[in-house]
């Protein structure tokens, strides 16, 4: 019993170390050439980062509006944004030139991404190299990439390190799992990253929990406890992020994005951009993610339920993220009003 634990924690360094050497081929070219082509979000982030760093240094603690960016104003931008996560970029800016600093912090991210999508899998599939694989795949998916180093929409790109917690937190508690706790930590953990990744997953948990309920009827009470228990844990958990929510925004006259669909492509767009297998473009599912659409059935047909849902529930997802759910009839419905809030439909 000693020597099999044992044995398994030095199996697990072995692994993360592997996710250290992978994660360094990924950006330490990144790092050498000391060079950032900011575009799109990188300078809001990058103003938000500057304010922490300087609220820092001048001992102000923790920021809730901006005194030195944002022409000194930007208190939505600190209040309902969550930033806890930038602030290792924050201190790292301390010891570190500010591009060194950024690119640190991106490498991070993306080991933690590694470890978190490895973990996840191996609670979902007990199989060890089915989860390494599926972490090289999710961290370096073009989706990812384009969010942390091509657009710098960062809040999204730190809400996608934690999705798949989310995710295999929502397969323990209907399945009535030992780790049914991780819906509730993985949910508290995207609110403290990034509100509407945040929305995207409710609404997935509230249509997937209603299905398995609807088809598992006998299942209804515990499944619900789960879900009731997993939502005050969450609750508990992001305290810091709602209560200013609630006092300070709800009610108090502030303007949020308009409700609507933007970005809307065709499932060609979407199939020929991962075929290219970039990271420069939001519709690419990238090359791996398309082939495993068109040939993962036969790799399933004989696997349990559950892999033939998870199946199924992607295609789901990349089919509505594309111009065959008619996005443009939405807008004169009430429709708009529930998902109109994602605003991009490639979001999912």
């Amino acid at each position: 019993m000693l020597n099999s634990k044992r044995n398994n924690i030095w199996i697990n360094l072995g692994i993360i170390l592997f996710f250290c050497l992978f994660t360094l081929l990924l950006t330490g070219i990144f790092i050498k050439k000391n060079l950032l082509y900011p575009s799109a979000d990188s300078v809001f982030h990058f103003s938000r980062v500057e304010e922490i760093y300087n609220n820092l240094k001048n001992g102000e603690g923790i920021t809730y509006i901006a005194s030195h960016t944002f022409n000194s104003t930007g208190v939505a931008s600190f209040l309902f944004y969550p930033t806890v996560f930038l602030y290792p970029w924050a201190l790292l800016k301390f010891v570190l030139a500010p591009v060194t600093a950024f690119y640190v912090w991106f490498s991070i991210m993306m080991l933690l991404t590694m470890v978190v999508a490895y973990y996840s899998m191996y609670i979902f599939s007990n199989n060890r190299y089915r989860s390494i694989l599926f972490s090289i795949m999710y961290v370096i998916a073009p989706y990812h990439l384009f969010l942390g180093i091509y657009n710098f929409t960062l809040g999204e790109f730190i809400a996608y390190t934690f999705i798949p917690i989310v995710f295999v937190g929502l397969h323990q508690a209907l399945t009535d799992g030992k780790y049914w706790y991780l819906l509730g930590i993985g949910w508290s953990l995207l609110i403290y990253s990034h509100i509407v990744s945040t929305y995207i997953a409710s609404l997935t948990i509230a249509i997937v929990s209603l299905i398995y309920m609807i088809t598992n009827i006998d299942k209804i009470k515990r499944v619900i406890i789960n879900l009731v228990k997993n939502g005050i844990l969450a609750l508990l958990l992001s305290m810091g992020i709602i209560i200013p929510f609630i006092t300070d925004y709800i009610n108090q006259g502030i303007s949020a994005p308009r409700k609507d669909f933007y970005f809307l492509e065709s499932f060609q767009e979407l199939f020929l951009s991962s075929i290219v297998n970039m990271a420069n473009d939001n519709k690419s599912l990238g090359i791996i993610v398309i082939a495993t659409v068109i040939i993962g059935w036969w790799f399933i047909k004989r696997s349990r339920t559950v892999e033939k849902i998870s199946y199924l529930l992607g295609i789901v997802f990349m089919l509505i993220t594309t111009t065959i759910v008619p996005w443009e009839m939405m807008r004169s419905t009430p429709l708009r009003n529930i998902l109109g809030v994602i605003q991009f439909p490639y979001r999912f």
